[in-house]
């Protein structure tokens, strides 16, 4: 009987790209419009990723989450809400 050699598949790394997207500043307001707030629940629930805020056109905090919606979500109602 012949041995088959088996081909592994080289291993795809689970990180994933460091920049899958980018979006233009959007003022928090945007997430009061419920058809809004639910497009943007099912493209970005599950999402990590590196957020700006911005107060008054001047960048003020950058983070680094592993789920953007909800830390987006939770900083409306933080000290940096607005």
């Amino acid at each position: 009987m012949k041995e088959q050699k088996i081909r592994k598949r080289p291993q795809r790394s689970r990180k994933g790209a460091l920049i899958k997207g980018m979006s233009t500043r959007l003022p928090s307001e945007i997430l009061d419009n419920p058809i809004f707030r639910e497009r943007l629940t099912e493209i970005m629930k599950g999402y990590a990723g590196i957020y700006a805020l911005y107060r008054n056109e001047k960048l003020y905090y950058v983070g680094l989450t592993r789920d953007l919606f909800g830390r987006l979500n939770w900083h409306l109602k933080d000290r940096h809400a607005g």
